[in-house]
């Protein structure tokens, strides 16, 4: 519905190692509805400001163009790979209990591109603050820019689709100069 909006905010957050601190990163972001054509929904997405540790990162808050359709599939962008924020679209026919199904998502860092697939499973319902949700578990494989291999839970809602609560535990393997690197975190994404 043109005009409404939609809350989330997303934490990453990395355990301490030998050679690195603990890190804990969140960003807001909201999707707000600018108008609604047949399947396809125009909106404007602000995230940020970032903060890291709890102290902010930048103060900026960018504003990206989008076009989603009903699936919640990104059509266009007016940032060159920007992905779905949520990380979550939904299937294109019903999925039966305990069937899996996967869901491609892809994006570009400075050219460089991370494609992620997810492979879930819807495993049962349940009613969080009064709104029926649907449970699924997923499993995650990213590929490109780094190697992201983890699994969770995602809530979404039964009336809506859109995602609840999303808690990924995941290792991310990094090359950088010749080395790799792998750094475990946890990535929830609440909706306000």
């Amino acid at each position: 519905k043109p005009g409404s909006t939609i809350s989330y905010s997303i934490s990453s957050s990395s355990p301490k190692t030998a050679t690195d601190p603990a890190a804990e990163l969140t960003v807001p972001f909201t999707y707000k509805v600018i108008s609604v054509k047949g399947d396809e929904t125009t909106m404007k997405i602000s995230f940020g400001p970032s903060k890291v540790n709890g102290s902010p990162l930048n103060s900026s808050v960018e504003l990206v163009d989008a076009i989603l359709d009903d699936r919640g599939k990104l059509v266009k962008s007016s940032k060159q790979g920007f992905g779905n924020m949520t990380g979550f679209v939904l299937p294109e026919k019903p999925v039966k209990l305990g069937v899996p199904f996967s869901i491609k998502n892809e994006s570009s860092i400075n050219g460089s591109i991370l494609e992620v697939t997810g492979s879930y499973t819807l495993t049962g319902f349940k009613t969080v603050k009064g709104e029926k949700v649907a449970v699924l578990k997923m499993v995650i494989n990213g590929t490109g820019l780094a190697s992201v291999k983890g699994g969770g839970t995602a809530l979404l809602s039964v009336d809506t689709g859109q995602v609840v609560e999303s808690r990924v535990d995941q290792a991310v393997t990094i090359l950088q100069k010749g080395k790799s690197f792998t750094r475990q975190n946890n990535v929830t994404i609440l909706r306000k």
